[in-house]
């Protein structure tokens, strides 16, 4: 779903559009990180206007700016990967969005380990945890999924 929608452009063309920019300068791994992030959070508002197709997309391509750029591991994919994990989740794929999920919640339990103050990836980690726990009750019947918290 890209192009113009009533006018103005949808969400992943924007990011369609800021990925290419993104390709075209060499600022390296802060640039990136800070697209990877700006990606997420088109992503979530994607999910959150109820597209989650596009916000999967979304989510896809920002995942690929951290590695590329030499940062992959860190708390930005991680942020991507919990990202990644709700929009799959919202698609009906929790068997992705539990693995998803697991991925964020191991970058991220290293990352609070080797920095205990870090209280963004702190609140990251118990996302990507409650994400996991949701699933977990879903699948033995104990009700849906829980929605993101802020």
């Amino acid at each position: 779903m890209s192009g113009p929608v009533g006018g103005r452009p949808t969400a992943e063309s924007e990011s369609s559009v800021y990925i290419r920019q993104e390709r075209d300068t060499t600022a390296g791994v802060s640039t990136a990180a800070q697209a990877a992030l700006t990606l997420r959070d088109r992503a979530l508002a994607a999910l959150d206007g109820g597209d989650p197709a596009a916000a999967l997309g979304i989510a896809e391509r920002g995942l690929a700016l951290p590695g590329a750029a030499g940062a992959g591991g860190g708390a930005d994919e991680a942020a991507l990967l919990v990202a990644a994990a709700e929009t799959e989740e919202a698609l009906g794929r929790a068997g992705a969005a539990g693995m998803t999920a697991a991925a964020a919640a191991g970058l991220l339990g290293g990352i609070v380990a080797a920095a205990p103050g870090d209280d963004g990836s702190l609140v990251l980690w118990c996302q990507a945890q409650e994400r996991l726990a949701g699933l977990e009750r879903a699948v033995a019947g104990h009700g849906t999924p829980g929605r993101r918290s802020a």
